[in-house]
């Protein structure tokens, strides 16, 4: 198969990792790999690179209007979404044509450029949904959600959700058409063989300091929690800026509480699976939760995770009780539970719900497992697109 990926994000984000263990497992699987993406820099594009994948750039954009007020910014970032998906839709047309392209996979879901010229072109798109949007960031789809729920329905596109909550959320049945694929978090080479580590005195969260994260609910129960426990700390790994308003609001609670000794921002981290092995806890507080590689991250080394019991992170929570017959984290649901389970974590041992946590991973969250079941899914898609859907269009 010849394949193309559209890709948003150079940084390392979730949907990027994914992509990647994609281009080098479908290389290695025998198909040639293409991308589009929007940046010439980056972790990503350097990691491409390093598979042998062809790269093609142009400047786009997520579909979502702006947050400001100002009329100017505006009006100029609606205009720049229109502009840019006009050149994009000359570069994904030139490569479809150019590479003999037999799939398009968008990789994440407000993109909504390629579909069209798929559809011209009469080859099958793919599109991959990892996420609440407008609940995660509060922004409104370009140009309207209706329109976005209207093109994942339309003939020709196939969609794969992350998670069932991510399918239900967006009104699809999970039939032939429409996939459930967990994220691969990691390769089967790559599983630690973990053993139960004696864990340091911090707490520790994982992500980027943005409002959806929640790290000022983990900050408010920690500051309950330091009342009983006051030798430990918490350690908050992920990037932040300075100027942002909502990473000033989380140093205002620490300020207020008078935890400036006891809470350190850490900003982004290299080294963040030796943190997670340290911890004595992972707390996930986001209140829409994809699927949750921080989750996935901290049972695969064997440490508690503490967990808002909503979205993707419930989902996995749910499997893990499904499939063992027991929890596999603890979960809460407001800062009163977020506490009880602070206290419980370092207070009780914890080991055999480690345990179950690692092996439940294991069992569901590996690459191959992801790429063998997409791989399969791609084969469905051309065969099914070709027999119902190019002939109708060509009537043949």
């Amino acid at each position: 198969m010849n394949i193309l990926y559209i890709n948003e994000d150079n940084y390392g984000g979730g949907s990027s990792i994914a992509l990647l263990y994609y281009v080098q497992a479908m290389k290695e699987r025998g198909h040639n790999v293409f991308v589009i993406t929007r940046d010439n820099d980056g972790f990503i594009i350097d990691e491409l690179r390093k598979h042998n994948a062809k790269v093609f750039v142009e400047k786009f954009r997520l579909c979502y209007y702006p947050l400001t007020r100002n009329p100017y910014i505006w009006i100029k970032s609606v205009w720049e979404i229109m502009y840019r998906w006009k050149r994009l839709d000359g570069l994904i047309s030139m490569v479809i044509v150019k590479e003999k392209i037999d799939i398009v996979h968008t990789n994440v879901g407000p993109l909504p450029y390629a579909l069209s010229i798929c559809q011209k072109h009469h080859v099958p798109h793919v599109w991959h949904h990892r996420e609440y949007f407008d609940k995660l960031t509060k922004r409104r789809y370009f140009p309207y959600k209706g329109d976005f729920l209207r093109r994942i329905h339309q003939c020709g596109n196939y969609n794969i959700c992350i998670t069932r909550g991510i399918l239900n959320y967006l009104g699809l049945d999970e039939r032939k058409t429409n996939k459930v694929i967990f994220d691969g978090v990691f390769k089967l080479s790559e599983i630690p063989q973990i053993k139960q580590e004696s864990k340091e005195k911090f707490i520790l969260f994982v992500g980027a300091i943005v409002r959806n994260k929640a790290p000022h609910v983990l900050i408010q129960a920690f500051a309950q929690f330091h009342k009983l426990h006051s030798e430990y700390k918490l350690l908050m790994a992920g990037k932040f800026s300075h100027s942002e308003v909502y990473y000033n609001e989380c140093n205002k609670y620490v300020d207020y509480y008078d935890l400036r000794e006891y809470v350190e921002f850490l900003g982004y981290r290299k080294d963040v699976r030796e943190l997670m092995k340290k911890a004595k806890a992972v707390v996930v507080p986001t209140i829409f939760e994809g699927f949750g590689f921080v989750m996935v991250e901290s049972m695969l080394n064997k440490t508690l995770v503490i967990g808002n019991n909503t979205t993707g992170t419930k989902e996995q929570f749910d499997l893990g009780l499904k499939q063992t017959g027991d929890e596999i984290g603890l979960r809460f649901s407001n800062v009163e539970d977020l506490v009880t389970s602070l206290n419980y974590a370092v207070t009780h041992d914890t080991t055999d719900m480690c345990n179950r946590a690692y092996n439940v991973v294991c069992n569901n969250y590996t690459v191959e497992k992801c790429v063998e079941e997409t791989e399969r899914f791609y084969m469905y898609v051309i065969d099914d697109y070709n027999k119902n859907i190019k002939r109708k269009s060509l009537n043949i």
